[in-house]
């Protein structure tokens, strides 16, 4: 059951994404959001940087730089707000200052999901690197977490990444039991050689989908990494890709950081990430 959804607010093209996303399932589901601005004003220096939502790049003080990014928070702010009013949304929203890693781990500990930008976290021009932030936030136990792309689209069609390995299965019941989108049809993907393993795997994996009262079917690809799966989450024109953190042959635990930043660098679509 989702009642509290925590929601990145930056000034980024994806943004307007994760706003929209977050409003429609807050208005589906009841619950409340928590809008969250941060800003860690120790990285900000006395350099160029480029603004927000353009391509201009400048050289801006200290003082020019704050101001900048206190004015994009306001907008930013402004929009969710009345977002949220025009669907009757309930919500409120907390600006916070320094390191974004502490500041999401202790807030995400009383919300059942975490909206934020596939390819920006508080993306202010403050944060550098924010994808890395991200993948440790997976790694901590952050979940769920889903990562929207720049294009809103709405989610009809979901890839489900499933081993059989005891977290892999973690993550798609954590889907299932959610029920952000109840009517989706869902496809429950095994990567390996194995046709053997991958039928009684997959059969398990859709009826598990179909008890929860999913439309399901399965495909067993031989390839393995995430080329395969955004191939083929491309070629069944997918919505959101759900993934776990030990998949056998997928996400090792040892690589999933590379293989999460190249979902991030890469993916199109949405992306449940569970842990």
């Amino acid at each position: 059951m989702i009642k509290k959804i925590l929601v990145e607010l930056d000034k980024t093209p994806t943004s307007d994404s994760v706003v929209k996303y977050a409003v429609e399932l807050a208005k589906a589901h009841e619950a409340k959001l928590t809008g969250v601005t941060v800003m860690d004003s120790k990285k900000v220096g006395d350099v160029g940087s480029i603004l927000p939502g353009t391509a201009c790049s400048v050289v801006q003080s200290y003082d020019d730089h704050i101001a900048m990014i206190e004015k994009a928070i306001r907008e930013k702010t402004a929009q969710f707000i009345a977002e949220c009013d025009a669907e009757g949304v309930a919500y409120c929203v907390q600006h916070e200052t320094g390191d974004p890693y502490p500041i999401i781990i202790s807030k995400a500990r009383y919300h059942d999901l975490f909206l934020v930008g596939l390819r920006s976290l508080f993306d202010y021009r403050v944060v550098n690197e924010p994808e890395h932030i991200l993948e440790r936030l997976v790694r901590e136990g952050v979940r769920p977490i889903l990562a929207i792309p720049d294009q809103y689209r709405p989610i009809k069609r979901v890839l489900i990444a499933y081993s059989g390995s005891l977290h892999s299965a973690e993550a798609m019941k954590q889907f299932l039991q959610n029920r952000l989108w109840p009517d989706v049809a869902v496809r429950v993907v095994f990567f390996g050689k194995n046709s053997e393993e991958a039928s009684q795997i997959l059969r398990d994996g859709v009826s598990h989908c179909r008890d929860h009262g999913f439309s399901a079917d399965a495909m067993h690809l031989p390839g393995d990494g995430p080329h395969a799966l955004l191939e083929h989450a491309e070629e069944w024109d997918a919505d959101l890709v759900v993934l776990g953190n030990t998949m056998r042959n997928v996400l090792m635990k040892e690589v999933f950081g590379n293989v999460t930043h190249y979902l991030m660098e890469h993916s199109p679509k949405a992306l449940f990430l569970s842990q």
